[in-house]
């Protein structure tokens, strides 16, 4: 709309202006950048070219920019650029906007009172924009005639759009950002050679995991002391545990013998197949046998690479949190594409609900597995067994986010998903990538707007993000993006520490503090090998809307700190709690709350 009414005012360079706007929006946007990446993908297979690399990362960080242009394609009929930017601009302003706009701020205030988006405000969202486009369709008839049939061609086609994507096939049902209803799980494998392998390299990333087995919480041993001196409840902890290890040692031990048998038969097929002709059968047993050995070498050394690495057990799902958020998180989805990056179970990745609103962005990320980032929507992926990845800082992290200096910020305000680990005793594996603050920055001329609509809206406005040319790109760390795995945080020892209360505030508060001190203990070890050693870690508690003067803030060597003198403050009364709670079970067998 903006551009519409500076193409208005330029009466005397209108045409050419309005011909340099669209070709802009529709060829340097959406045409070029497309055609690189299915040339390449296809046919070319270079992810090593810069061009095949900016293009795909433009096609990734961009998608809300494409997603719009795109709609500009049906008034190319238009007779002149003038009339088609007009006619643009009108359609997004009463038609387009309206619809995600409306959709994302519902979506965020009601995420705020902990609602779910439910028919009620499906329906009256519906009817109330069904209003706005009827009296936008007549104001067309009557004003601009000429544009009418394709203004109308383009309203019916959107609304087409938003009501196959945007509502559930059940009208009392979850949506698919809820459910996960729209994912295409080929689609990760299928898009490695035209999206994910060029901006891997373009950003040179690379996945370290923190093999320290050491790496463990005073309070797990302050809970494990406080446990043997239990009686009745211990000893049946003690038993579900056994088992539960039992198990897993019978499925590693049947997959070893099975192995070991498989390759047993072969050698003794080997002396009687060696005179037989190429077509007799017992050749192609045995070699149909010499591939079977050989998935099941390749299965069992990929279990004991999964329990090596990520310290979980096969099949069991975690709470992945990402740091930090950075200006547009887009490697947090990235990560899970990575062939290095392979976690016991698949992962979806919990993203902001205004992602959901924005056409093509939310196809995308729907497509991939994203959900949306509430309490329902992660709780219903691990009922599923899958791991969930989210970026615990949020969006409070992109007005702290800096590419200059050596101050590293990360806000540590939040903690629903430490309520959610205790709840479903789920244990949480922190995350840090080296370098993700380097990529953007935003532009912050307008702090006390941009903090008043991230809370009333949902999103900061004006969000202008920028990179590499000045131009919304990210740019090419230095030292590439280094992401390090941390351990797992097993959440059991803060319930036995709070009578298996998980809204207790003593136990949130525990967990919390833990978690952020091995995340500070991950960002210490790993700094110098990421090409950061000078950069000091800091946590930021306080929301940005507030002064300066009431922020509270500390350093990368206050956060283990804090966890000691939690523990210090409450070693005494761990030992007299009595545990009641079951021990770790898998995901199947898990009760409810």
């Amino acid at each position: 709309a903006v551009v519409a009414l500076c193409a208005t005012l330029c009466r005397t360079h209108e045409e050419p202006l309005a011909f340099l706007v669209v070709h802009l929006m529709t060829t340097v946007t959406v045409a070029v950048p497309t055609a690189v990446v299915l040339v390449n993908g296809l046919f070319l297979r270079r992810p090593e070219n810069p061009v095949v690399q900016v293009c795909a990362c433009h096609f990734v960080w961009n998608a809300h920019l494409i997603g719009h242009f795109v709609v500009a394609v049906p008034f190319l009929l238009r007779p002149t650029y003038a009339d088609v930017l007009k006619d643009y601009g009108v359609f997004m302003l009463f038609v387009f906007v309206p619809i995600e706009l409306s959709t994302g701020v519902c979506k965020g205030y009601l995420s705020k009172k902990k609602c779910s988006l439910n028919w009620r405000h499906r329906a009256a969202l519906g009817v109330t924009l069904c209003h706005v486009t009827f009296f936008f369709s007549l104001g067309t008839y009557l004003l601009r005639p000429a544009s009418f049939h394709v203004t109308l061609f383009a309203t019916l086609a959107f609304y087409g759009y938003a009501s196959s994507t945007y509502l559930p096939s059940n009208p009392q049902g979850q949506p698919p950002e809820i459910t996960g209803s729209r994912e295409w799980p080929w689609l990760k494998g299928m898009l490695w050679h035209f999206l994910w392998d060029p901006i891997k390299r373009y950003m040179r990333l690379r996945v370290l995991f923190d093999d320290d087995a050491s790496c463990c919480d005073e309070l797990s041993s302050a809970a494990a002391a406080a446990a043997k001196t239990t009686t009745t409840t211990t000893t049946e902890n003690d038993a579900a545990k056994k088992d539960d290890e039992f198990e897993n040692r019978r499925r590693r031990l049947l997959l070893a013998q099975s192995t070991a048998s498989a390759k047993k038969a072969l050698r003794e097929l080997a002396p009687l197949c060696a005179a037989l002709s190429r077509a007799h059968p017992l050749r192609r047993i045995q070699k149909n046998l010499g591939a079977a050995v050989d998935g099941l070498q390749k299965e069992q050394t990929d279990v004991n690479s999964r329990r090596h690495r990520f310290g979980l057990e096969l099949g069991e799902a975690a709470i992945l949190g990402y740091h930090p958020h950075g200006i547009i998180p887009f490697n947090a989805a990235l990560l899970t594409t990575c062939p290095e990056f392979d976690p016991p179970t698949r992962c979806v990745v919990a993203v902001d609900a205004f992602v959901h609103a924005i056409a093509w962005m939310r196809d995308l990320s729907q497509w991939l597995g994203a959900r949306e980032c509430t309490r329902e929507a992660m709780r219903r992926a691990l009922d599923d067994g899958r791991s969930v990845v989210l970026v615990p800082g949020g969006q409070a992290e992109i007005f702290r986010t800096r590419s200059w200096g050596d101050r590293v910020v990360v806000y540590r305000g939040h903690r629903g998903f430490v309520r959610l680990a205790l709840k479903t005793r789920t244990r949480l594996v922190p995350v840090f990538a080296f370098g993700e603050w380097e990529l953007m920055d935003n532009v912050s001329c307008f702090p006390r707007t941009q903090a008043v609509t991230r809370r009333y809206l949902g999103f900061p406005a004006p969000f202008l993000p920028y990179g590499r040319f000045g131009l919304p790109l990210p740019r090419r760390p230095p030292h590439g993006v280094t992401v390090v795995v941390g351990r797992p945080l097993d959440v059991e020892a803060f319930l036995l520490s709070s009578g298996e209360d998980p809204n207790h505030d003593r136990a949130v508060a525990a967990a919390h503090a833990a978690y952020f001190a091995r995340l500070s203990d991950l960002f210490d070890r790993f700094k110098a090998t990421a090409g950061y050693p000078d950069h000091v870690l800091e946590f930021q508690d306080s929301s940005p809307r507030r002064s300066p003067s009431s922020s509270s803030s500390s350093s990368s060597g206050a956060a283990p700190a804090l966890g000691v003198a939690f523990l210090a403050r409450n070693e005494s009364s761990v030992d007299d709690l009595t545990p009641s709670s079951p021990a770790r079970l898998p995901r199947a067998a898990r009760p409810a709350d």
